[in-house]
C-alpha cells in the first residue's frame, strides 16, 4: 500500500499541467456561461417579438 500512496502523493505534487488543467477549467466556464446566456435570450425573444407585434398593431400611421 505505501507504493501507492507514494506515487499517489508524487502525482498530487506535481505542478506540470497544472496551467492547461487551469485554462480547460476556465474555458468550460465560459462556454457554460455563454450557453445559458444564449438560452436565457432565444427564450425570451418570441415574447418579446409579441409585445411589439401587439404594441405596433394599435398604431396608426399618417396625418
Amino acid at each position: 500500500m505505501s507504493h501507492i500512496s507514494r506515487r499517489f502523493a508524487l502525482f498530487i505534487s506535481e505542478e506540470e499541467g497544472a496551467i492547461t488543467v487551469d485554462w480547460v477549467v476556465l474555458t468550460a466556464i465560459v462556454a457554460g456561461v455563454g450557453s445559458v446566456s444564449a438560452w436565457l435570450v432565444t427564450s425570451n425573444i418570441p415574447g418579446f417579438a409579441q409585445n411589439i407585434g401587439d404594441a405596433i398593431s394599435v398604431m396608426s400611421v399618417g396625418p
